[in-house]
């Protein structure tokens, strides 16, 4: 059996992906990937108690046989819940994308799939929950207020709107040669002035 895909086309076959996709988040230069923990996704892994590892994050390599299918189906099938994500119509690369990330995560990636160890890769990618002010979907906040006769049931009910993947454009500028400090100021003047 062949150990390295012939072709890229072979790449996606589970085998040879599985060990790719390992190697390249062992190698990632950046500390960590994270993904933020939508509300259905802590709906489920609440009641799994899961502890704490060593930075403070949910730790999925403790989840017993049961709780890691209930957990592998809301994070391959359910995409995690994320609106994002069950967009992409690509839905066999999403599967082995997530189910592979999934592997790691719990730390269930099958011995001697890859030629090195696998238990630190679980650190490179973490689930977090979603940082004070972040909304993650629309939710209404009730609150109690002093009966008047404009509020006669003394509720009142704000909307809280989602504030995750607003739209934004990144313009980076990739010079050929060596600039001096006076042509990077006179081509920002000029941008600014068209």
């Amino acid at each position: 059996m062949l150990k390295n895909p012939r072709n890229p086309r072979e790449l996606l076959l589970e085998n040879f992906f599985v060990p790719f996709v390992a190697t390249a988040i062992k190698e990632l230069k950046c500390e960590e990937m994270k993904y933020l923990i939508t509300p259905q996704l802590d709906a489920l892994i609440q009641p799994f108690k899961l502890p704490r590892n060593s930075v403070d994050c949910l730790d999925f390599t403790k989840l017993t046989p049961d709780q890691y299918l209930a957990f592998r189906y809301a994070f391959v099938e359910e995409r995690m819940f994320n609106e994002t994500f069950m967009s992409n119509k690509g839905s066999k690369a999403m599967d082995m994308i997530l189910s592979v990330i999934c592997m790691i995560v719990c730390n269930r990636i099958p011995k001697g799939v890859v030629s090195f160890r696998t238990d630190s890769l679980a650190s490179k990618i973490k689930l977090v929950q979603p940082p004070r002010g972040i909304e993650v979907e629309d939710r209404i906040l009730i609150e109690k207020t002093p009966v008047t006769a404009d509020n006669p049931q003394g509720v009142k009910e704000t909307l809280i709107e989602k504030n995750i993947n607003e739209k934004a454009i990144v313009r980076i500028l990739v010079p050929k040669r060596t600039m001096t400090m006076s042509e990077v100021n006179a081509e920002e003047n000029k941008r600014e002035e068209e």
